[in-house]
This record gives structure tokens, sequence and C-alpha cells, in this order.
């Protein structure tokens, strides 16, 4: 769907890519900072940043309930358990945000003539419909 993900569009053209991770920041990724930019950027345009550094987090998460940590690292591990926590926090008060931004894009998917994009509803559509 490149309407929805312009990147993939120009893929092949594009020398850098650009992510936004905070405001006034921007995370440039070409040939000085990256062996590979067109494969970061395919990488990218499927996982953000965020979501890589998200699953990063529930893993640690993880680890460190399973593992006893040695006295010397519990104020680095209690910091980092209450950072998640608080982005665990900040993603549940955008739930609502992302559940209307879902539907709007499964509408489009409806409301669409073209084939793929019907598969691709009936697709997503089944995956809900347990949910639901």
């Amino acid at each position: 769907m490149n309407s929805l993900n312009p990147f993939l569009a120009f893929a092949g053209a594009v020398p850098s890519f650009n992510q936004p991770i905070l405001p006034g920041w921007t995370l440039n990724i070409d040939s000085n900072n990256s062996s590979s930019p067109r494969t970061e950027g395919l990488v990218v345009s499927r996982f953000s940043y965020g979501r890589q550094l998200g699953q990063i987090s529930d893993a640690l998460a993880a680890i460190i309930a399973a593992l006893p940590a040695p006295a010397q690292a519990q104020a680095d591990i209690r910091r980092f358990l209450e950072m998640k926590a608080r982005i665990d926090l900040l993603k549940e008060d955008t739930l609502d945000e992302r559940a209307a931004a879902l539907a709007g894009e499964l509408a489009a998917l409806k409301r669409s003539k073209q084939a793929k994009d019907k598969r691709a509803f009936d697709q997503a559509a089944a995956l809900l419909r347990p949910v639901l």
C-alpha cells in the first residue's frame, strides 16, 4: 500500500531515509551511517524503531523478571522498569486513537476498488472477527 507508506514507492530511488523519533530529532540513514541503507529503510518501513525498541524492552523485562539481579545493577534495573511502566501507560492511553486509526484504514480498504485491497480487507476482517 504505497499510498500509506510513501517510502516503499521510492525505496530504490531515495538515497536516505528519515524517521522522526522525538520532536525536533531526526534519524538519517544513508551510506555514511549504515552499511545497507536500502535494507535498513525496508526494515524500518515494516518495523519502526519504536516497535523494535518496544519488543527489546519487553524481552529485557521478561529476562529481568526471570533472573536475580546483582546488587550493583538494582538501581539501573529499577530505572529501566520504571521507564518501561511509564511507556506502557502511554501506550494504553493511546489505544482509543490507534483503534480509530485502524478503523479508518479498514474502511479505506473496504471502499477500495482494487482487488488486492479487497483481499487485504477480507484477511484483516478474518483476523479481527474473534476479537470483536
